[in-house]
C-alpha cells in the first residue's frame, strides 16, 4: 500500500529513463575511432561539459571544438574537424533516443485527467529531435534546462516548473529515474515517485485514483 499522502493535482515527468531511453554507445564507438582514444576517456571528457550543454551555454559545435582541443593538448587523441563530429552527432540522435512507447502511450490516456509537465536536463539538439517526434505535445507546460539556463537538481527549477503549472509543489508529483533528483524535489517540498518501472508507476498512478484511458 502506497502511504497516504497529500492530494496530487499536476504531474511532473523527467524524460530520460522515463519517456525516452537514451543510448549513446554507438557514438562512442564511433567518434573513439575517429579520435583515436578510449571510449571511456571520450566519455569522461563529454560528461566534464555536458552541464554547459544542458544549460544552454554552449552548443554542440562548441563542445566538439573544445573536446578536440583538450584531448589534444593532454596527448589523448587526434582533433578533428567540429563539422566532422556534428554532423556525426547528428546522425546518431534517432538511434541514441529511444521512445518508451508504454510510457507515451499512459500519458495520452491521462491527459484530460490531470495537468502534466515534463522537467528534463537535455542539451537543444535533443529537444529539438524530440520536440519534432511530438513527444512534448502531451505537456505543458515543458521545462527543458537547455531552454532556461538552469539544471536539476538545482531547486529554483523545481520551483520554475511549479510556478509554471500555478500548482503548489507539495501537489505536484515528480518522476525521476535518478535519486540526487528525487532528493532535490523532496527539498522542495514536492511529492515524488523513483520510477523503476512502468508497473509500479501505474500501481501508484490508481492509489491516486488516476487511472489512463
Amino acid at each position: 500500500m502506497w502511504p497516504r499522502r497529500r492530494q496530487v493535482q499536476a504531474l511532473v515527468f523527467d524524460v530520460g529513463g522515463v519517456l525516452v531511453k537514451t543510448q549513446l554507445d554507438g557514438f562512442l564507438e564511433v567518434g573513439s575511432l575517429l579520435f583515436g582514444c578510449p571510449e571511456d576517456v571520450l566519455k569522461t571528457h563529454i560528461t566534464a561539459l555536458i552541464e554547459e550543454l544542458e544549460r544552454g551555454e554552449i552548443d554542440s559545435y562548441a563542445l566538439w571544438e573544445e573536446l578536440g582541443e583538450t584531448l589534444a593538448i593532454n596527448g589523448l587523441g587526434q582533433p578533428q574537424e567540429p563539422e566532422k563530429l556534428e554532423a556525426l552527432w547528428h546522425q546518431s540522435i534517432d538511434e541514441s533516443l529511444i521512445l518508451i512507447p508504454e510510457m507515451l502511450e499512459l500519458c495520452r490516456g491521462l491527459q484530460g485527467k490531470i495537468p502534466m509537465a515534463v522537467l528534463s536536463n537535455t542539451i537543444q539538439d535533443h529537444a529539438d529531435n524530440l520536440r519534432a517526434r511530438g513527444v512534448y505535445e502531451l505537456f505543458n507546460p515543458c521545462v527543458l534546462s537547455c531552454e532556461v539556463g538552469m539544471r536539476k537538481p538545482e531547486h529554483r527549477i523545481y520551483q520554475a516548473v511549479c510556478e509554471l503549472l500555478n500548482t503548489p509543489p507539495e501537489n505536484c508529483l515528480f518522476i525521476d529515474d535518478l535519486q540526487a533528483n528525487i532528493k532535490a524535489a523532496k527539498a522542495c517540498r514536492m511529492q515524488t515517485h523513483h520510477f523503476a518501472d512502468i508497473e509500479r508507476f501505474r500501481k501508484r498512478l490508481a492509489a491516486l485514483g488516476l487511472q489512463a484511458t
